[in-house]
């Protein structure tokens, strides 16, 4: 039987490849519904440009707020990382949450603005289910409470649902190429962004 903490606590030390099995399962669930792999690449885009407002927006509430982290995360990450130090919200929540937010949202134009068509209610159940296992990993293991990883969850769909519907137009418009740089350099982020976790955060 699998441990779930053990999980979590692997999550924690190698989010990245949490956040991949998210990316990977998202473009099973298009591949498998019969979107084209141009919608594919053109999502990997928008996550990237999300990605971006996640991390400032994030790094900006938790300087600005400077709310201190649960006992247990001390315990496990020693003294942290100086610019994610702050509690509130949990970033892991707050960006699997909006990735998840911003496939929905893409597919839900992709479907003509329908919400309730089999790939709708495929995709929703089970893109959510992976980011609901990464931002309960957080709270799960002591690291965040339960109010940061609520809050996380909550920003991610209120910051990427209207910037998704917003610069659907824009993205679908630029070339593939440019499609295909952004959502490459997205992936690298993410691992860029874990890395400095690994390295700056003691186990």
């Amino acid at each position: 039987m699998v441990d779930p903490h053990k999980i979590y606590l692997w999550i924690d030390r190698y989010p990245d490849f949490a956040f991949y099995m998210i990316i990977v399962v998202n473009i099973i669930i298009q591949l498998f519904l019969g979107v084209d792999l141009y919608f594919v690449v053109f999502v990997l885009a928008l996550m990237f440009c999300n990605f971006m407002i996640v991390l400032a927006t994030n790094l900006l509430m938790k300087n600005l707020l400077r709310v201190s982290r649960p006992a247990a995360y001390y315990k496990v990450h020693g003294d942290g990382s100086r610019i994610f130090r702050g509690s509130f919200p949990s970033l892991h929540a707050h960006f699997a949450f909006a990735m998840a937010t911003t496939f929905v949202a893409a597919l839900y134009i992709y479907e003509g603005c329908r919400l309730l068509t089999p790939r709708m209610l495929v995709a929703i159940p089970m893109i959510y289910s992976m980011a609901f296992i990464v931002a309960v990993s957080r709270y799960s293991i002591g690291v965040h409470r339960l109010q940061d990883v609520l809050g996380g969850m909550l920003f991610g769909v209120a910051f990427s649902l209207p910037l998704t519907l917003y610069i659907y137009g824009s993205f679908d418009d630029l070339p593939l190429v440019l499609q295909a740089f952004f959502g490459l350099f997205f992936l690298f982020l993410v691992f860029l962004l874990s890395h400095y976790e690994r390295r700056h955060v003691s186990a």
